[in-house]
């Protein structure tokens, strides 16, 4: 029951209906029922399982680690080993045997990789002392399992979700039209460009050898499209689903494309994850490593990313694009007296230009390293990236495939996106403080495009599989 289909609006407004019917004391039961069945609608009943044990699991090593002082420890390091195993088990073995973009390799794993950062995350501010162990277990099973964020995040912190989930629930028309706003911009992000890109993307990365030069160039460039508008699509859904019930998530994307180094690009994308592996894998590795000063930040950087291409698949091409991306980070440290030198003695107090030359470079990075994450082998990517700059082989055969009208929508949906979403305003919220003439007529432009211009079918979210 993905957010951009039928079934799943009738089932939001029957949950929203039930829940503003229901006692203020019964409401928490209400999105608790509803999130249960939501991700039972998968039709994966081990999926179940291991959401009501890792919080079961979790929610009691939690109580232990409150209570208990000598034995916190192994407390701790049990409810850790239990959620990577099961982390493991469904990943790995689960969906080892299954080709990686199938629809039955994703729902065999949907969801798993969001629930136990949760459960994780908690067991480990609770020994920090920066959260109090929830006592309520149906709280805290909402907290796991809220039907917005369960499938693809964002990854709520404890201390962040839970206490919202105990406020009192007053019904707020600007919070409901807030979130209906960013439910229908989400919606345009994912039907009306991610999903054209996809089939695009699909088209060269699948068989990359019938492509040279250009195809292969433009291919990279929609897949970056296409996985920004697909993610940050369905984190705008989940966020404008918040909103309706009175909970504010986590804004999971913040211009990235724009970012002028790739720690400011982690700090902007997938925001979430971004502060889960900083927090909980690099920071306990750095301070380790303390004692090699540079070069134990660096060692940890490397590590960590390894750790971020594993969780993201199985496959050597996942581990090369984490790997990419430590190496990314490691060199900014020992790099960055070298490059503040560099810019100052070539573009002196030109700041604009400075700044757009780290964004385009930045840029450039984050798809050298999508390439890796797109492709099906470590082959693949490597013909790619030797191919990109000679020839055109193949660029026909892709232009009668996606056809001048699907490429006129995309260019024009990926434009909007880049100017109000990116390049511009980064809260499309902000649309509801304009004057009535300005707002209704984008409402209507808004509802229509996404009406006219959907592509056809429904394709899965892509971080369905992650």
């Amino acid at each position: 029951m993905p957010f951009h289909t039928l079934p799943f609006a009738l089932f939001f407004l029957v949950v929203f209906l039930a829940f503003l019917l229901a006692p203020q004391r019964a409401r928490w039961i209400i999105l608790l029922c509803a999130s249960l069945v939501f991700f039972g609608a998968l039709g994966v009943p081990a999926l179940v399982f291991a959401l009501v044990a890792v919080t079961v699991v979790s929610y009691v090593a939690g109580l232990l680690i409150g209570t208990t002082r000598a034995t916190r420890p192994i407390w701790l390091w049990g409810g850790i080993a239990f959620n990577v195993f099961v982390l493991g088990a469904f990943k790995y073995m689960s969906a080892a045997s299954l080709d990686r973009t199938g629809a039955d390799g994703l729902l065999a794993t949907v969801g798993v990789s969001y629930f136990t950062f949760q459960g994780i995350s908690y067991l480990v501010d609770l020994y920090m002392g920066a959260q109090e162990p929830e006592r309520h277990l149906g709280y805290f099973f909402l907290y796991m399992a809220f039907f917005a964020k369960v499938l693809q995040g964002p990854i709520e912190r404890a201390g962040e979700l839970l206490p919202q989930l105990r406020h009192r629930f007053d019904l707020d028309p600007d919070a409901c039209r807030e979130g209906a706003l960013l439910f229908g911009w989400g919606l345009f992000k994912k039907v009306v460009v991610a999903d054209r890109a996809g089939p695009l993307v699909d088209a060269v990365y699948g068989s990359v050898h019938s492509y040279q030069g250009i195809p292969l160039a433009l291919a990279t460039y929609l897949y970056a499209v296409q996985l920004y508008c697909d993610f940050s699509g369905y984190t705008d859904m989940a966020l404008g689903i918040g909103r309706c019930f009175g909970i504010r998530l986590t804004q999971n994307f913040n211009n990235p494309y724009g970012a002028r180094s790739i720690a400011e690009f982690w700090r902007r994308w997938h925001v979430s994850f971004s502060r889960w592996i900083f927090d909980y894998i690099f920071k306990p590795v750095q301070f380790a490593l303390r004692g090699l000063g540079m070069a134990g930040s660096a060692i940890a950087l490397i590590f960590t990313f390894l750790i971020s291409g594993i969780w993201h698949g199985v496959g050597w091409t996942f581990v090369v694009w984490g790997l990419i991306h430590g190496i990314y980070m490691s060199c900014s440290i020992y790099s960055q007296p070298i490059r503040k030198a560099w810019r100052t003695r070539v573009w002196g107090r030109r700041l604009a230009l400075s700044q757009t030359w780290a964004v385009f470079v930045t840029l450039h990075l984050v798809l050298l390293s999508f390439i890796f994450f797109r492709a099906r082998s470590l082959s693949d990517a490597l013909y790619v990236v030797s191919h990109l700059g000679s020839g055109i082989r193949g660029s026909r055969t892709l232009l009668l495939h996606s056809g001048l009208y699907n490429l006129l929508i995309l260019g024009v949906g990926a434009a909007v996106v880049g100017w109000l979403d990116m390049v511009g305003r980064h809260r499309v919220e902000t649309l509801l403080d304009r004057p009535i003439w300005l707002r209704w007529p984008s409402y209507y432009a808004l509802a229509s495009a996404i009406v006219l211009f959907a592509a056809e079918g429904h394709r899965t979210f892509i971080y369905f599989q992650f």
